[in-house]
């Protein structure tokens, strides 16, 4: 199973709920407005709401997730819409939003905690430390169910200030239990671990919702693949080199259009060694699974023949 330190509790009981299939999108730059204000934004004149409507996203059963970026100011963005949430945020709830950042050649721990009432904490390898840039709110609105509105939050986070640009790094989120009304439409059971009382469950850790590795590129593009909260070590890399790793370094690495196999291994290798960096310094794997797994995609990559015919 996953490690992500203090997120996994409840990833097990989630594994029954959440999708194995490993998914890798890219997307943007959207044509559209990013405002952090926790929702979808109108943009222009009527008719329709602009914002995230040009961005594909990567559905979790505890949140749907959107990234994009900005190349002016440079910065990159992301929404989540929690869809068991039908009610807003307590005022002392909170999302957390987990992350790597690559600093003067060292991999950092951050974590952004968004609160219900509006306000929100940065921490480095768990200090608080000033935004820099980064801000982060939480909101209430439209859902894929008619008429039943969620819980959404939305973060910016300054590239280069903060965010490391071209390296596929860990991000995880983890958000409280729904509080629900037992025969409301749409009412998660009290019994699962992302559901509870309407009165909310004082005392009960937040529950794992998300977790993805995030390449901001540096042609304006966000590249994000899924990472299902029950992943075991082994689909990181499946037999032929693919898996959840393996399909993220095909849409950072493609093999067609490189005239130097060389090049290409070389690519494929650098990318792998930086994404696995991430997912050990998370917990995630350990330091002989990720040994593991570089072998599985480089091997497979470099039998190749690069896209040469």
């Amino acid at each position: 199973m996953i490690r992500v330190r203090s997120l996994v509790v409840s990833v097990l009981a989630l594994a029954a709920a959440v999708g194995a299939g490993a998914q890798t999108i890219r997307t943007g730059p959207s044509a559209f407005c990013h405002v952090t204000d926790g929702a979808f934004t109108d943009c222009a004149p009527p008719p329709g709401i602009e914002e995230w409507s040009d961005v594909d996203f990567l559905p979790f059963l505890g949140a749907d997730v959107y990234s994009d970026q900005r190349l002016s100011p440079p910065s990159l963005h992301l929404m989540y819409r929690l869809p068991l949430h039908h009610v807003p945020l307590g005022p002392a709830e909170f999302f957390d939003v987990r992350f790597d950042v690559f600093e003067d050649g060292e991999l950092e721990h951050y974590l952004v905690r968004c609160f219900g009432n509006g306000t929100f904490q940065v921490f480095e390898d768990g200090d608080p430390i000033p935004p820099g840039g980064t801000s982060c709110a939480t909101g209430f609105g439209p859902s894929p169910t008619p008429g039943l509105p969620t819980v959404l939050v939305e973060l910016d986070v300054p590239m280069n200030v903060v965010y490391s640009p071209d390296i596929p790094l860990f991000w995880s989120t983890a958000a409280p239990p729904s509080r629900c009304t037992p025969g409301t439409p749409g009412c998660c059971k009290h019994e699962e671990p992302l559901c509870c009382g309407p009165q909310g469950c004082p005392g009960k850790e937040n529950v794992p919702t998300s977790a993805t590795i995030v390449s901001a590129n540096s042609d304006g593009t966000t590249t994000v693949a899924k990472v299902p909260l029950e992943a075991t070590a082994a689909d990181f890399c499946t037999p032929g080199g693919s898996g959840i790793l393996g399909g993220l370094i095909d849409a950072l690495v493609p093999s067609d259009g490189h005239k130097n196999h060389g090049d290409f291994v070389r690519q494929v290798v650098a990318k792998t060694k930086e994404a696995l960096e991430s997912l050990v310094h998370s917990g995630v794997l350990t330091r002989a699974e990720a040994a593991k797994i570089e072998s599985c995609i480089v091997s497979a990559r470099a039998q190749s023949d690069g896209g040469k015919n």
